[in-house]
Protein backbone atom coordinates (compact mmCIF):
# COMPACT_ATOMS: atom_id res chain seq x y z
CA UNK A 1 0.00 0.00 0.00
CA UNK A 2 0.94 3.44 -0.88
CA UNK A 3 2.15 5.35 2.09
CA UNK A 4 2.67 9.27 2.13
CA UNK A 5 6.02 10.28 3.06
CA UNK A 6 7.24 11.51 6.34
CA UNK A 7 7.50 15.02 6.63
CA UNK A 8 9.74 17.36 8.56
CA UNK A 9 6.74 18.33 10.77
CA UNK A 10 3.22 17.34 11.17
CA UNK A 11 0.53 20.29 11.73
CA UNK A 12 -0.51 18.72 15.19
CA UNK A 13 2.72 20.02 16.24
CA UNK A 14 2.17 23.02 15.32
CA UNK A 15 -0.41 23.50 18.26
CA UNK A 16 2.71 23.18 21.16
CA UNK A 17 3.28 26.62 21.23
CA UNK A 18 0.55 29.21 21.49
CA UNK A 19 2.27 31.48 18.98
CA UNK A 20 3.01 28.82 16.38
CA UNK A 21 -0.17 27.97 14.90
CA UNK A 22 -1.02 31.99 14.08
CA UNK A 23 2.32 32.13 12.75
CA UNK A 24 2.14 29.36 11.00
CA UNK A 25 -1.30 30.35 8.66
CA UNK A 26 -0.19 33.85 8.67
CA UNK A 27 2.95 32.96 6.59
CA UNK A 28 0.52 30.48 4.94
CA UNK A 29 -1.03 33.68 3.96
CA UNK A 30 1.30 35.45 2.73
CA UNK A 31 3.09 32.98 0.77
CA UNK A 32 -0.71 31.46 -0.97
CA UNK A 33 0.08 28.39 0.33
CA UNK A 34 -1.98 26.67 3.60
CA UNK A 35 1.06 24.90 5.58
CA UNK A 36 -1.11 23.55 8.39
CA UNK A 37 -2.89 20.70 5.74
CA UNK A 38 -0.26 17.93 5.68
CA UNK A 39 -2.04 16.23 2.46
CA UNK A 40 -1.47 19.51 0.46
CA UNK A 41 1.95 20.13 1.85
CA UNK A 42 2.93 16.47 0.95
CA UNK A 43 1.75 17.50 -2.65
CA UNK A 44 3.50 20.56 -2.97
CA UNK A 45 6.59 19.17 -1.51
CA UNK A 46 6.36 16.36 -4.14
CA UNK A 47 5.73 18.78 -6.80
CA UNK A 48 8.69 20.93 -6.73
CA UNK A 49 11.31 18.01 -5.73
CA UNK A 50 10.52 16.10 -8.93
CA UNK A 51 10.64 19.37 -10.80
CA UNK A 52 14.30 20.14 -9.36
CA UNK A 53 15.16 16.68 -10.00
CA UNK A 54 14.32 17.01 -13.82
CA UNK A 55 16.68 19.84 -13.85
CA UNK A 56 19.15 17.57 -12.18
CA UNK A 57 18.93 14.93 -14.88
CA UNK A 58 18.25 17.52 -17.92
CA UNK A 59 20.37 17.14 -21.54
CA UNK A 60 21.84 20.29 -20.60
CA UNK A 61 23.45 18.79 -17.65
CA UNK A 62 24.44 15.76 -19.35
CA UNK A 63 25.63 17.69 -22.69
CA UNK A 64 27.80 20.15 -20.46
CA UNK A 65 29.26 17.33 -18.65
CA UNK A 66 30.43 15.70 -21.97
CA UNK A 67 32.23 19.30 -23.43
CA UNK A 68 33.73 19.76 -19.96
CA UNK A 69 35.15 16.44 -20.11
CA UNK A 70 36.02 16.39 -23.96
CA UNK A 71 37.91 19.85 -23.45
CA UNK A 72 39.97 18.93 -20.40
CA UNK A 73 41.38 15.20 -22.56
CA UNK A 74 41.23 16.98 -25.74
CA UNK A 75 44.63 19.15 -24.70
CA UNK A 76 46.57 15.98 -24.02
CA UNK A 77 45.17 14.03 -26.89
CA UNK A 78 44.71 15.82 -29.78
CA UNK A 79 48.21 17.46 -29.50
CA UNK A 80 50.07 13.78 -29.47
CA UNK A 81 47.98 12.81 -32.59
CA UNK A 82 48.86 16.01 -34.19
CA UNK A 83 52.85 14.61 -34.30
CA UNK A 84 51.51 11.48 -35.96
CA UNK A 85 53.11 11.38 -39.70
CA UNK A 86 49.55 11.44 -41.05
CA UNK A 87 49.17 15.03 -40.24
CA UNK A 88 52.24 16.30 -41.62
CA UNK A 89 50.76 16.89 -45.50
CA UNK A 90 49.61 20.58 -44.69
CA UNK A 91 48.81 20.43 -48.84
CA UNK A 92 44.76 20.13 -48.04
CA UNK A 93 44.98 23.26 -45.61
CA UNK A 94 44.91 26.18 -47.77
CA UNK A 95 42.35 29.11 -47.38
CA UNK A 96 40.65 31.16 -50.20
CA UNK A 97 40.88 34.90 -50.78
CA UNK A 98 39.65 37.21 -53.01
CA UNK A 99 42.38 38.12 -54.13
CA UNK A 100 44.88 35.21 -53.42
CA UNK A 101 45.22 32.00 -51.63
CA UNK A 102 47.64 31.60 -48.46
CA UNK A 103 48.79 29.00 -47.10
CA UNK A 104 48.49 28.19 -42.69
CA UNK A 105 51.51 27.44 -40.98
CA UNK A 106 51.54 23.88 -39.23
CA UNK A 107 52.03 25.91 -35.62
CA UNK A 108 49.08 28.03 -36.04
CA UNK A 109 46.74 25.43 -37.39
CA UNK A 110 48.28 22.89 -34.22
CA UNK A 111 47.61 25.72 -31.98
CA UNK A 112 43.75 26.44 -33.01
CA UNK A 113 43.39 22.71 -33.52
CA UNK A 114 45.24 21.93 -29.72
CA UNK A 115 43.81 25.15 -27.62
CA UNK A 116 41.43 27.02 -29.29
CA UNK A 117 38.78 23.93 -29.85
CA UNK A 118 38.84 22.69 -25.97
CA UNK A 119 38.68 26.17 -24.74
CA UNK A 120 35.19 27.04 -26.94
CA UNK A 121 33.93 23.46 -25.41
CA UNK A 122 34.93 24.35 -21.85
CA UNK A 123 33.40 28.06 -22.71
CA UNK A 124 30.03 26.50 -23.64
CA UNK A 125 29.93 23.49 -20.97
CA UNK A 126 30.63 25.75 -18.08
CA UNK A 127 27.64 28.27 -19.72
CA UNK A 128 25.46 25.17 -19.79
CA UNK A 129 26.33 24.28 -16.49
CA UNK A 130 25.75 27.92 -15.00
CA UNK A 131 22.75 28.19 -16.89
CA UNK A 132 21.44 24.39 -14.69
CA UNK A 133 22.65 26.16 -11.62
CA UNK A 134 20.61 29.46 -12.36
CA UNK A 135 17.76 27.67 -12.88
CA UNK A 136 17.79 25.45 -9.60
CA UNK A 137 18.20 28.28 -7.83
CA UNK A 138 15.26 29.79 -8.97
CA UNK A 139 13.23 26.59 -8.57
CA UNK A 140 14.16 26.86 -4.74
CA UNK A 141 13.57 30.18 -4.61
CA UNK A 142 9.97 29.55 -5.16
CA UNK A 143 7.35 31.54 -2.81
CA UNK A 144 5.82 28.04 -1.73
CA UNK A 145 9.21 26.52 -0.90
CA UNK A 146 10.43 29.66 0.65
CA UNK A 147 7.15 29.78 2.83
CA UNK A 148 7.65 26.40 3.92
CA UNK A 149 11.37 26.81 4.65
CA UNK A 150 9.63 29.51 7.08
CA UNK A 151 7.30 27.52 8.65
CA UNK A 152 10.28 25.25 9.85
CA UNK A 153 12.54 27.82 10.96
CA UNK A 154 9.76 29.21 12.96
CA UNK A 155 8.64 26.04 14.38
CA UNK A 156 12.28 25.30 14.55
CA UNK A 157 12.58 28.56 17.51
CA UNK A 158 9.81 27.26 19.42
CA UNK A 159 12.00 23.93 20.06
CA UNK A 160 9.39 22.15 18.40
CA UNK A 161 11.62 19.09 16.99
CA UNK A 162 12.08 18.62 13.26
CA UNK A 163 12.05 15.21 11.82
CA UNK A 164 14.18 15.55 9.21
CA UNK A 165 14.87 18.40 6.91
CA UNK A 166 15.40 16.98 3.13
CA UNK A 167 18.64 18.08 0.97
CA UNK A 168 16.98 19.20 -2.08
CA UNK A 169 14.46 21.76 0.25
CA UNK A 170 17.57 23.61 1.20
CA UNK A 171 19.61 22.84 -1.78
CA UNK A 172 22.23 20.33 0.37
CA UNK A 173 24.13 17.71 -1.39
CA UNK A 174 22.27 14.64 -0.94
CA UNK A 175 25.42 12.52 0.08
CA UNK A 176 25.82 14.36 3.39
CA UNK A 177 23.09 12.57 4.94
CA UNK A 178 22.57 15.42 7.50
CA UNK A 179 19.13 15.80 9.62
CA UNK A 180 18.19 19.13 10.91
CA UNK A 181 21.25 21.43 10.54
CA UNK A 182 24.14 21.41 7.76
CA UNK A 183 27.17 19.51 8.47
CA UNK A 184 29.93 21.14 9.26
CA UNK A 185 31.26 22.58 5.43
CA UNK A 186 28.66 21.93 3.36
CA UNK A 187 26.60 24.37 1.88
CA UNK A 188 23.14 25.05 1.55
CA UNK A 189 21.65 26.65 -1.47
CA UNK A 190 18.73 27.83 0.87
CA UNK A 191 19.17 27.58 4.22
CA UNK A 192 16.29 27.90 6.61
CA UNK A 193 16.19 31.87 7.21
CA UNK A 194 16.61 32.92 10.96
CA UNK A 195 13.49 33.25 12.71
CA UNK A 196 12.38 35.15 15.86
CA UNK A 197 8.86 34.42 16.79
CA UNK A 198 7.10 37.55 18.20
CA UNK A 199 6.64 37.76 22.28
CA UNK A 200 3.65 36.93 23.86
CA UNK A 201 0.93 39.83 24.53
CA UNK A 202 1.45 42.17 27.55
CA UNK A 203 0.38 45.22 28.37
CA UNK A 204 3.14 47.97 28.94
CA UNK A 205 0.83 49.60 31.58
CA UNK A 206 -1.06 46.95 33.68
CA UNK A 207 -2.76 50.24 35.77
CA UNK A 208 -3.90 51.79 32.29
CA UNK A 209 -5.51 48.42 31.25
CA UNK A 210 -9.13 49.17 32.81
CA UNK A 211 -10.67 46.11 34.39
CA UNK A 212 -13.13 44.45 33.07
CA UNK A 213 -15.89 42.62 35.05
CA UNK A 214 -15.52 38.60 34.74
CA UNK A 215 -18.33 36.67 33.55
CA UNK A 216 -20.45 34.48 35.36
CA UNK A 217 -18.80 31.25 34.88
CA UNK A 218 -21.16 29.07 32.74
CA UNK A 219 -21.96 25.15 33.67
CA UNK A 220 -19.08 22.90 32.69
CA UNK A 221 -20.01 20.83 29.85
CA UNK A 222 -20.61 17.38 29.05
CA UNK A 223 -17.61 15.65 29.10
CA UNK A 224 -16.08 15.40 25.36
CA UNK A 225 -13.42 12.37 24.95
CA UNK A 226 -10.30 13.34 24.62
CA UNK A 227 -8.43 12.13 21.49
CA UNK A 228 -5.33 10.96 22.58
CA UNK A 229 -2.24 11.18 20.79
CA UNK A 230 0.08 8.72 20.12
CA UNK A 231 3.19 8.49 21.27
CA UNK A 232 6.24 8.16 19.48
CA UNK A 233 7.38 4.32 18.62
CA UNK A 234 9.86 3.24 20.31
CA UNK A 235 13.01 2.53 18.49
CA UNK A 236 14.03 -1.64 18.27
CA UNK A 237 17.56 -2.73 18.84
CA UNK A 238 17.91 -3.58 14.96
CA UNK A 239 17.72 0.02 13.76
CA UNK A 240 20.61 1.38 16.06
CA UNK A 241 22.26 -1.40 14.68
CA UNK A 242 21.67 -0.35 11.49
CA UNK A 243 22.67 2.92 12.11
CA UNK A 244 25.71 2.40 13.53
CA UNK A 245 26.18 0.11 10.27
CA UNK A 246 24.89 2.67 7.59
CA UNK A 247 27.69 4.39 7.40
CA UNK A 248 30.34 1.55 7.77
CA UNK A 249 31.74 -0.21 4.35
CA UNK A 250 30.77 -0.02 0.77
CA UNK A 251 34.46 -0.01 -0.35
CA UNK A 252 35.42 -3.88 -0.17
CA UNK A 253 34.29 -3.89 -3.83
CA UNK A 254 36.17 -1.83 -5.27
CA UNK A 255 39.02 -2.71 -3.54
CA UNK A 256 39.11 -6.47 -3.62
CA UNK A 257 38.41 -6.08 -7.40
CA UNK A 258 41.43 -3.67 -7.26
CA UNK A 259 43.39 -6.26 -5.44
CA UNK A 260 42.82 -8.90 -8.08
CA UNK A 261 43.59 -6.73 -11.11
CA UNK A 262 46.59 -5.94 -9.60
CA UNK A 263 47.09 -9.50 -8.61
CA UNK A 264 46.66 -10.20 -12.48
CA UNK A 265 49.36 -7.76 -13.63
CA UNK A 266 51.80 -9.29 -11.29
CA UNK A 267 51.24 -13.10 -12.91
CA UNK A 268 51.74 -11.57 -16.18
CA UNK A 269 54.98 -9.99 -15.33
CA UNK A 270 56.07 -13.27 -13.73
CA UNK A 271 54.98 -15.13 -16.90
CA UNK A 272 56.53 -12.74 -19.56
CA UNK A 273 59.76 -12.23 -17.39
CA UNK A 274 59.76 -15.30 -15.68
CA UNK A 275 59.81 -14.22 -12.60
CA UNK A 276 58.34 -16.86 -9.92
CA UNK A 277 57.78 -13.97 -7.15
CA UNK A 278 55.22 -12.35 -9.69
CA UNK A 279 53.42 -15.94 -9.57
CA UNK A 280 53.50 -15.57 -5.66
CA UNK A 281 52.44 -12.05 -5.76
CA UNK A 282 49.65 -12.71 -7.53
CA UNK A 283 48.26 -15.68 -5.65
CA UNK A 284 48.54 -13.28 -2.47
CA UNK A 285 46.53 -10.69 -3.32
CA UNK A 286 44.36 -12.63 -4.88
CA UNK A 287 43.23 -14.54 -1.68
CA UNK A 288 43.20 -11.00 -0.22
CA UNK A 289 41.03 -9.62 -2.09
CA UNK A 290 38.27 -12.51 -2.81
CA UNK A 291 38.38 -12.23 1.39
CA UNK A 292 37.87 -8.44 1.19
CA UNK A 293 34.95 -9.01 -1.15
CA UNK A 294 33.54 -12.08 0.54
CA UNK A 295 33.77 -9.66 3.88
CA UNK A 296 31.65 -7.14 2.38
CA UNK A 297 29.10 -9.12 0.81
CA UNK A 298 28.03 -10.40 4.21
CA UNK A 299 28.15 -6.97 5.82
CA UNK A 300 26.29 -6.17 3.43
CA UNK A 301 23.73 -9.30 3.94
CA UNK A 302 23.31 -7.95 7.82
CA UNK A 303 22.80 -4.48 6.42
CA UNK A 304 20.34 -5.27 4.18
CA UNK A 305 18.37 -7.08 6.99
CA UNK A 306 18.59 -4.11 9.23
CA UNK A 307 17.02 -1.85 6.66
CA UNK A 308 13.82 -3.53 6.39
CA UNK A 309 13.40 -3.00 10.43
CA UNK A 310 14.42 0.36 10.23
CA UNK A 311 12.13 1.07 7.03
CA UNK A 312 9.19 -0.58 9.02
CA UNK A 313 10.37 2.15 11.69
CA UNK A 314 10.24 4.63 9.50
CA UNK A 315 6.57 3.95 8.23
CA UNK A 316 5.34 3.41 12.02
CA UNK A 317 7.12 7.43 12.26
CA UNK A 318 4.72 8.58 9.43
CA UNK A 319 1.77 7.10 10.96
CA UNK A 320 2.05 8.25 14.58
CA UNK A 321 3.15 11.72 12.54
CA UNK A 322 -0.20 11.40 10.48
CA UNK A 323 -1.93 10.36 13.83
CA UNK A 324 -0.51 13.75 15.99
CA UNK A 325 2.48 12.88 17.09
CA UNK A 326 5.57 15.18 16.88
CA UNK A 327 8.89 12.85 15.70
CA UNK A 328 12.13 13.55 17.35
CA UNK A 329 14.71 14.95 14.73
CA UNK A 330 15.69 11.75 12.77
CA UNK A 331 19.53 9.94 12.60
CA UNK A 332 21.28 10.61 9.30
CA UNK A 333 20.63 7.00 8.49
CA UNK A 334 16.87 7.17 8.85
CA UNK A 335 17.03 10.76 7.32
CA UNK A 336 17.94 8.89 4.09
CA UNK A 337 15.75 6.64 4.14
CA UNK A 338 12.85 8.74 4.85
CA UNK A 339 14.20 10.85 1.80
CA UNK A 340 14.25 7.55 -0.47
CA UNK A 341 10.58 7.19 0.21
CA UNK A 342 10.40 10.62 -0.88
CA UNK A 343 11.91 9.96 -4.02
CA UNK A 344 9.51 7.36 -4.49
CA UNK A 345 6.35 8.48 -3.63
CA UNK A 346 6.16 6.25 -0.29
CA UNK A 347 7.91 6.48 3.07
CA UNK A 348 9.80 3.52 2.77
Amino acid sequence: MTESPLLPVGSASFAGDPRLLPEVRRIGERYGMDYTDDAAVRVMLSHHEAAIRRTGRSAPVRVAGLTIVTGVIWPFVIPELLQHPGFDDTENFHVADATRNFHVADATRNFLLAYAVPALLLIVGVGLAVRVHRTARRQLRHPELVGYRTVLAATRACGVPLAHIPDWLVGRGTSTGTSGASAAGVREAAPLPAYELPPAYEPADREAVPEVPEPAPEPAPATVPRQEIPAVPRKPFAVTEFEALADKGGWHDEIGFLLIVVAAIGAGWGYVDDKPVGYLIAVVLAAVGVWVWLTGRAQGKVREGLREEAEEYVRRLTAAQAAGATIPALSPALTRLAADGEKSGKAM
